[in-house]
């Protein structure tokens, strides 16, 4: 048990035992009371009877919503009684926090009766327990704990209460630190408990306690200085120095010196209340950020713990959103129209919004290795005008099959706060129902189509502006949940702490080591070797051992140092070090190891130490390990192979699971009622309910309808009454105030006036701002949903990791990254490792290793060298050498090293050969030896020296500033030259034998390694380049893409190529070097690094070619670096102008130094000279390439001169024509013509074919010679082949000409129909737009839409620009079409005329003077078409079809002509027949006498067409009613099919799943269609036009999805309710206007399935779904089968549907189980479903097995007797009885 504050750990559990009150508490109060009865019972029957009596309080007042609360002290102390009875405390606190129960309720009431510290004793402190224990500890129900607490510290008084004089002073030690860790949980958890001036207090009250352990720690967390110094005062103190004297010149002239908080809206003083996601405006903020400096000079706290862990996290969170601000400005590879469409609550462990953009430009072929849009990377939403950054999120669901989508990738982000949130609510709404047509559009190229639709989105430019920060976020979070640094003497002073100077030599070896011999790994190395640990010394260990005398001392040191300091120079076996003091710790303790290393790589070379020490006690967390070995124990292998979980946490996990799913529910029914329009009196409140409040509703207000005579005010020109709203929505549109009202008003005041004279864009923002207050309060339930969702993912996510902490607590040796340990902090601290190793120390950041380290860590041991490659930092200007004095680059390793505390250095190095050690022991580690080991290296073979320098003066590839080489990641540095160079390096080491693996080339630029793979791609055919994972991430576009390639091959038998920085800590026998830079201002970038270079100089064994200028790395920025290398080389004569190649087979040739690819090639073609090699190979022939020094048996050696040797199956004396490498195999000379068995003549074929009956048979049956054959199947006697006519199935040529049920011949060859008839032709039916289908032949199946180009529909004013298949508009234009005789036609152009026509000859005269021969009204001809001039071929033409009368015979007074479209013109006689006039229009003889009317009429969409050349026919006045009406119904066609197809989508949906907003909006699609769009056109013009009604289908089946679907979500609000039976109605009653006995009764059957369960909500519900049902059965009773089913289900239905007496009735019957009445105790027996759905349980009604609901599927009952977590007992029990 651990200690709180000198009393046990406290405990929560049943009885007495945690109270250390003074008085004894309510334990001695309250015993007694309850004491003795039981009679003869047991004694587990007598407790068992306590237990219920006890929980019987609690139980009522956390269930029953309606119970008086706690009256009196005493039961609030009962309440506490009935809480002690619950053995687990997790399932007592998931019951107090559960929205369901009463649980803040009965807290608040509780802490009503605080009087005295004594109620605080009694009441506040044991309820604190209860969430404060080691229990709720456990990292899996900490999320419930801080939920608990949070809702305790939200309790109005209790701080006030808690701040009064004297209470804390008061309090009992053991309740001080209660209420201390109370605090401390809170104020880590919670900003707004950080800013609490009352907590504030109470830290300050218990720190002058002077008893209180965790005081300080509060304070600290607080930011409260020592002597309660006020923060504000002190945070200006520097700043107020600085600006009235020089006492700041310290500080580096670049540092803000404005202290932390106020720049932005992410900007505190606390560096925890600091949101780690930076916000918009921060991002925006121009004001520079506060830093620390390293010297301490601008700090804003004296507190060196404080100061420490605010310094770490602003630098290194400043480290990962620099880039970001680069990103934004840069905008770099945008993502075009990004747009949010949808919201997923399920895919990921947060709320993610799933966002849509366009397809990329450059199509991506495999998501899974993109480097885009990756998981955990940062995004931000560009305004797409000004690139204003409006938004950031976090991508949190990165799915392939989402990204691939052809129109446009798809992936969830997550945003943080609630703006973000809102708008993105908001934008959903209204996106949502376009994405799907402009996508639609957008994939099929239809350019003004997705633009007219995306103009109607919300759309941004998305950049990914950070693809790091997932690495940058577990780490910064652990910080801002640390309040305490272990090993604080060392690590703040750099020093010992002071209880260990006075010992030497052992001054005692670490306290967990214990006493007695410290034993030595039993191996050939120290053969099980031990020492007293008092006698420990690192003299006896070398000389016992195979160690130095560094080594030894460094484990001495190891083993006696809390914080241990082990530098490892190149070479020296760090890792070897770290590995054998974990084995020391693991063969003498029992300490459990957490290794951290900053690289996967480290990570598995480490854990490989272990398994070969022989551990298997191994946990690695992460799941990146590239290891084989240490990959087996990664933390989800063994978690899957070892799953354990205890009951409490997996009956907690359903709980969670369950009211994550009630909470996805409510916040989609909320959403959807932000994304309905604000409507005037819904409610939930309306605009009415916000405009009462105002002055202005007495101007919005309709008056009483009803006048004192009974008369009824209705609207404008007698329409239907006025609608409440009427007043508002002709407000909001601009309109002035009708006049026909103003006799209703009392009085039109000057105030009204002025309200109705508003201008549009006054009323439009007050119309917002109405609406704004109406959503308000929804959104704040919205908010506080999401809330509560998000702590329940959170508990969730830890509850799923329970696993991996029994895995963790077995494990001895647990490895992890430091970003992996900062991620699994909290599980790590419940393991509590002792002992802290962190490898590769001089790589890592210091905030990765204080996230790693816990409060408990007994022992820090660092392995590393600071005078390699420090961490990295994306960041220049915080690195140490930029000067700017922030330094986060300095590991803690190195600053304590530097700062003095005592380390040790391994001296003596095994990688490196004598010549190449020697430049760094010069320039670094002057003390470093060599062991013996190195002097045994073989020279590298095919040279002369060892260690070369070629020197070149080839430019690089562009010379540009030394400012740009601070880009890390810069791709720009490249040298072609060199990339040319190292690859003729590396293919000449190959060609001496050196095996591939055995080669690296390094290089210190991505551009150059890029350059360098590329060279060697195209240059060594057979040879592949291998890059690191970290040399990967670095590369972006399609130069990931191309290495990504190249990696996904198998890395054996590839040369490796690495940056420099990525290859530290790695070996190799042959390192070739391209230093890159050579350029006439002498600028290296960072090749003047000393770090850099000592790490680019200690990674070879044997050898090491150095590539570079040597005249720029010594004459410029990297003379200090440089120049006393190239003395050193200049002094063994190394340095030279090209490589010094020897030939390895003729030794005594002179050197030959090589430069250039030619000379590689023509002096060392085959890695030797260029002498022949004349060796005898087995076949005779010599050799014939030139001197190779490999394959000197000539066993891989192929010879190609003409093969010699006869083939061994050729009797003819052919010889073999392959070469001599070649196996002879058949002969393949020419030996024809041959006959063949068939007769025919082969003119062609091989010899050995010519032998081989086979072969010979098998040519007959390909012969190829034409023969008359008659085909058995057919009867066809055709000309077909030889082979043909004599295989098994021969295949008839002819055509099958059978005729099909198209009536259309069959086009196949008759010979292939044997599978199947297919017409070839194509439809060429005519569509109902008047052009032909010209798809293939399907008959039956209906026609696709029309895919010819134009769409036909024009007329007199304008034609439709769009294409024939899209839905278009009729011409509202006035209608033309006017005479003398007849008059005007007062409809639009569109609309089916309503005027009679003229009959008479037009009176006008044409352009030659002679009266026009065409009809009244209609547009006069040319002069052409002239009945007295005109030409012979005119007037010969026939007009009459009838009477097939000439133009020239035609009595045009009597019957005139009509001009068509296509010119073709015929007598009016002619085309009232085939136009078929007498069907629009009633006669009398010739004359017209009225209209007959359109709404029964059967004219079909199909136009009319030229009876000569079938084009069609439009602009016809006579004709406009028919034609017009024809077009009408080809337009509603069209905008019916979008609708069915829209409908069928959400037909295939589930109910629960539709948008009810893009149903609405189909349903207001359907009713404005092109019929009646003309109808509201004639109304306008005074007019009424006779048009017939839309098809009822549609709407009926759009109507019937709306019921459904507003009943699918009744429980989520109230009111879709009466919206959903609204819909049915609506729907029933077209159904039968339409007489669609079969829809009407599908109707009704799904609204008493969608509405059954509800009929308890609304009155008269049950006798309506009744009597629909029984319409059913009348009305289809005599039907078809399908009708019959349907009469089936209404009869069951109705029988289903039992009153409430029935009810009883059933629950009576129910309970009397097996003759027994159970009486009272019904309510043992009904509970109910996580969904809320009733269910019985018969016999004692105790759970003993588990089932499904019958109404969701969700899991009901549970096992031996208890009921399942989620579950509950049925409170409507009570109702259903008593109502």
């Amino acid at each position: 048990m651990r200690q709180v504050g000198g009393g046990d750990w406290v405990r929560g559990g049943g009885g007495r035992g945690y109270y250390h009150n003074k008085g004894g508490g309510r334990g001695g109060r309250f015993r007694s009371s309850f004491a003795g009865g039981g009679g003869g019972r047991s004694a587990p029957q007598q407790a068992q009877g306590e237990m219920d009596r006890k929980r019987a309080l609690f139980n009522r007042l956390m269930k029953d919503p309606k119970a008086k609360m706690m009256q009196n002290q005493q039961q609030a102390l009962r309440f506490l009684e009935g809480m002690d009875t619950f053995d687990s405390k997790p399932q007592l606190i998931a019951m107090m926090v559960d929205d369901r129960n009463q649980g803040p309720r009965c807290i608040e009431s509780m802490v009503g009766f605080l009087s005295t510290v004594r109620e605080v004793e009694d009441l506040v402190v044991p309820l604190l327990k209860h969430g404060i224990n080691e229990d709720m500890s456990k990292p899996f129900y900490r999320e419930l704990r801080d939920r608990y607490l949070n809702m305790i510290f939200r309790v109005p008084m209790l701080l006030s209460f808690l701040n009064q004089e004297n209470v804390v002073s008061d309090l009992s030690r053991n309740s001080a630190e209660v209420i201390c860790l109370f605090l401390l949980f809170i104020s880590k958890a919670l900003v707004e408990a950080r800013n609490s001036q009352e907590i504030v207090g109470l830290a300050k009250k218990l720190r002058d306690r002077g008893d209180v352990d965790k005081a300080d720690t509060l304070c600290v967390v607080l930011l409260i200085e020592p002597g309660n110094q006020p923060l504000a005062a002190k945070k200006r103190s520097w700043q107020s120095e600085e600006e009235s004297g020089p006492s700041m010149k310290g500080v580096c002239w670049v540092t803000d010196t404005i202290p932390p908080g106020g720049r932005h809206d992410n900007d505190f003083l606390n560096y925890r209340d600091v949101a780690i996601v930076p916000t918009p405006d921060e991002l925006r903020c121009d004001v520079p950020p506060y830093l620390p400096l390293a010297s301490g000079e601008n700090k804003a706290f004296d507190d060196p713990v404080a100061h420490l862990l605010d310094s770490n996290f602003r630098l290194l969170r400043e480290d990962s959103i620099s880039s970001m601000r680069e990103g934004i400005q840069d905008r770099k590879s945008p993502w075009f129209n990004a747009r949010v469409i949808d919201l997923d609550m399920k895919e990921a462990h947060s709320l993610s919004f799933i966002i849509q953009v366009d397809p990329p430009h450059r199509k991506v072929t495999d998501w899974s290795r993109a480097k885009i849009l990756l998981h955990g990377s940062i995004v931000a939403l560009l305004d797409k005008n000004h690139g204003r950054l409006v938004r950031t999120g976090t991508i949190s669901i990165r799915k392939e099959d989402w990204l691939s989508k052809t129109e446009g990738p798809r992936f969830g982000v997550e945003f943080d706060g609630t703006e973000s949130f809102d708008a993105s609510v908001r934008e959903m709404a209204s996106n949502k129902s376009f994405n799907d047509q402009y996508t639609t559009a957008l994939s099929t190229g239809n350019q003004k189509r997705a633009q007219l639709f995306l103009t109607s989105m919300t759309t941004y430019e998305l950049v990914e502006i950070s693809k790091s920060f997932f690495s940058y976020k577990p780490v910064l979070k652990a910080l801002q949940q640390m309040d305490q640094i272990p090993f604080h003497e060392e690590l703040l002073s750099a020093s010992r702490p002071a209880f260990a100077e006075h010992v030497t030599g052992v001054h005692a070896a670490l306290d967990y080591f214990g006493g007695g011999n410290l034993v030595f790994p039993n191996d050939p190395n120290f053969k099980g070797y031990s020492c007293d640990l008092a006698g420990l010394s690192a003299a006896n260990v070398s000389n016992n051992t195979s160690l130095d005398a560094s080594q030894a001392e460094a484990v001495v040191h190891s083993l006696t140092s809390r914080v241990s300091l082990i530098q490892g120079p190149p070479g020296t076996g760090k890792t070897f070090i770290g590995g054998l003091f974990a084995q020391l710790v693991r063969l003498n303790t029992d300490e459990t190891i957490l290794c951290v290393c900053f690289t996967n790589h480290a990570l598995d070379q480490f854990l490989e130490h272990m398994l070969d020490f022989g551990e298997k006690s191994i946990a690695r967390l992460g799941g990146r390990s590239k290891s084989d070995r240490a990959g087996q124990y990664e933390i989800r292998s063994l978690a899957s192979s070892k799953a354990r979980r205890d009951e409490v946490t997996t009956s907690r996990i359903k709980q969670v699971d369950a009211q994550m799913h009630q909470k996805r529910e409510a916040i989609s029914a909320t959403i959807e009622v932000l994304e309905e329009p604000v409507s005037w009196d819904s409610p939930d409140g309306g605009l009415e309910w916000v405009l009462e409040n105002m002055a202005e509703y007495e101007f919005l207000r309709v008056p009483d309808q009803e006048d004192e005579y009974g008369f009824h005010m209705v609207g404008h020109r007698g329409k239907k009454a006025l609608s409440a709203d009427f007043l508002w929505k002709t407000w909001v549109k601009g309109k002035d105030f009708p006049q026909f009202m103003l006799p209703y008003i009392r009085e039109f005041s000057d105030a009204m006036n002025e309200f109705w004279r508003r201008p549009l864009q006054a009323r439009h923002d007050f119309a917002v701002q109405v609406e704004r207050e109406v959503l308000a309060s929804t959104r704040t339930a919205l908010h506080a949903l999401v809330n509560e969702f998000m702590d329940l993912q959170r508990e969730r996510h830890a509850l799923s990791q329970d696993t991996y902490l029994q895995i963790l607590r077995d494990a001895r040796i647990i490895g992890a990254t430091t970003s992996g340990a900062a991620r699994y902090r909290e599980l790590l601290s419940e393991v509590s490792p002792s002992i802290v190793i962190v490898e590769e120390a001089g790589e890592v950041l210091e905030a990765h290793i204080l996230a790693s380290l816990a409060v408990d860590t007994k022992h820090l041991v660092l392995i590393g060298d600071h005078k390699q490659l420090r961490p990295k930092v994306e960041t220049h200007k915080l690195t140490a050498v930029s000067g700017s004095g922030y330094n986060l680059d300095i590991s803690l390793f190195e600053r304590l090293v530097l700062g003095g505390l005592p380390s040790t250095t391994l001296a003596v190095q095994h990688r490196m050969r004598p010549s190449i050690s020697r430049i760094i022991r010069e320039r670094t580690y002057p003390s470093l030896l060599d062991h013996e080991s190195v002097y045994e290296y073989p020279d590298v073979r095919g040279l002369t020296h060892n260690l070369v320098f070629i020197d070149h003066d080839h430019k690089e590839d562009g010379e540009l500033d030394e400012s740009q080489d601070h880009n890390r990641s810069s791709t720009t540095k490249a040298n072609q030259y060199e990339a040319m160079l190292c690859v003729e390096i590396v293919r000449f080491l190959l060609l001496q034998g050196y095996a591939k693996d055995r080669i690296v080339v390094l290089t210190p630029y991505l551009g150059q390694l890029f350059k360098i793979i590329g060279e060697m791609k195209h240059q060594l055919k057979d040879v592949e380049a291998y890059v690191s994972e970290q040399d990967l991430d670095k590369f972006e576009g399609e130069e990931y893409d191309k290495l990504e390639e190249e990696r996904a091959k198998q890395r054996g038998g590839s040369v490796r190529c690495s940056s420099v920085d990525n290859y530290q800590g790695e070996e190799s026998d042959i390192v070739v070097v391209s230093l890159v830079r050579s350029n006439s201002k002498g600028s290296v970038g960072f090749l003047k690094e000393p770090q850099r270079v000592n790490v680019l100089l200690s990674r070879a064994r044997h050898g090491m070619i150095l590539i570079g200028n040597a005249n720029t790395l010594v004459s410029g920025s990297g003379k200090g670096t440089w120049g006393p290398i190239f003395d050193l080389l200049n002094e063994e004569g190394q340095v030279m102008k090209g490589l010094p190649t020897v030939c390895q087979v003729h030794r005594n040739d002179d050197p030959i130094l090589l430069s250039s690819r030619q000379q590689f090639r023509a002096y060392r073609p085959n890695g030797g000279c260029t002498r022949k090699c004349n060796y005898r190979l087995g076949c005779g022939h010599v050799c014939p390439m030139c001197c190779h020094p490999t394959d000197q048996s000539h066993t891989n050696v192929q010879c190609f001169e003409p093969c010699a040797r006869a083939p061994p199956d050729c009797n003819r004396g052919h010889r073999c024509t392959k070469l001599c490498c070649d196996l002879c195999g058949p002969c393949h000379m020419d030996v024809g013509p041959v006959g063949l068995p068939c007769g025919h003549i082969a003119q062609s074929i091989l010899c050995h074919d010519a032998r081989n009956d086979e072969a010979l048979e098998k040519r007959s049956k390909d012969c190829k010679q034409i023969v008359q054959f008659r085909f058995e199947s057919c009867g066809h006697v055709s000309e077909t082949t030889c082979g043909n006519a004599r295989s098994d199935e021969p295949k008839c040529p002819e055509l099958c000409m059978q005729m099909l049920s198209c009536d259309h011949p069959c086009q196949k060859r008759c010979g292939s129909c044997g599978s199947g008839h297919d017409c070839k032709k194509p439809c060429e039916r005519t569509l109902f737009c008047g052009h032909r289908c010209l798809t293939k032949c399907h008959v039956p199946d209906r026609c696709p839409p029309c895919p010819n180009g134009q769409c036909g529909n024009r007329c007199a004013h304008s034609s439709c620009p769009k294409s024939c298949k899209e839905v278009c508009a009729s011409c509202v234009e006035p209608c033309d079409w006017e005479c003398k005789h007849r008059g005007k036609c007062m409809l639009v152009c569109g609309a089916p005329c309503n005027r009679l026509p003229c009959n008479e000859r037009c009176h006008k005269t044409l352009a030659c003077g002679h009266r026009c021969p065409s009809l009244c009204g209609e547009l006069c001809p040319d002069k052409r078409l002239c009945h007295e001039c005109g030409d012979e071929h005119v007037l010969r033409r026939v007009v009459d079809m009838i009477m097939f009368e000439t133009y020239k015979d035609l009595d045009v007074d009597c019957d005139p002509i009509l001009v068509l479209p296509c010119g073709h013109f015929f007598s009016v006689s002619t085309l009232d027949g085939h136009i078929e006039i007498d069907r629009v229009y009633e006669r009398d003889g010739d004359d017209f006498i009225t209209c007959v009317p359109l709404a029964s009429n059967d004219v079909n969409e199909k136009g009319k067409q030229c009876p000569d050349c079938r084009a069609p026919i439009h602009s016809i006045r006579r004709y406009s009613r028919i034609i017009n009406l024809s077009i009408l119904r080809g337009l509603e066609r069209k905008h019916m099919m979008d609708v069915e197809h829209a409908l069928d989508g959400f037909s295939r949906q589930e109910p629960k799943k539709r948008d009810i907003k893009g149903l609405l909006q189909i349903k207001k699609f359907i009713l404005s269609g092109p019929m009646k769009q003309v109808f509201d056109a004639c109304r306008q013009l005074d007019s009424t036009a006779a048009v017939p009604s839309p098809p009822s289908k549609p709407l009926i089946h759009c109507l019937h999805l709306l019921g459904q679907t507003y009943g699918a979500k009744i429980r989520s609000q109230d009111s879709y309710l009466e919206k959903s039976f609204k819909c049915f109605d609506e729907a029933i009653q077209f159904a039968d206007d339409s007489k669609s006995r079969y829809s009407g009764a599908t109707v009704r059957i799904s609204m008493a399935r969608s509405l059954g369960h509800w009929v308890g909500k609304m009155p008269d519900l049950k006798s309506k779904i009744i009597e629909h049902l029984r319409w059913v059965v009348e009305n289809l009773e005599t039907g078809f089968a399908d009708d019959l089913v349907l009469v089936k289900e209404a009869k069951e239905l109705e029988v289903s549907l039992v009153d409430d007496g029935q009810l009883k009735e059933v629950v009576r019957a129910m309970n009397e189980v097996r003759g027994y009445n159970y009486g009272a105790g019904a309510s043992d027996h009904w509970y109910e479903c996580p969904n809320g759905h009733p269910y019985f349980i018969g016999e004692c009604g105790g759970a003993m097995q588990r089932s499904q609901c019958i109404e969701c599927g969700a899991e009901v009952g549970g096992e031996g007797h208890r009921l399942d977590a989620t579950n509950r007992r049925w409170n409507g029990l009570g109702e259903a009885m008593n109502g």
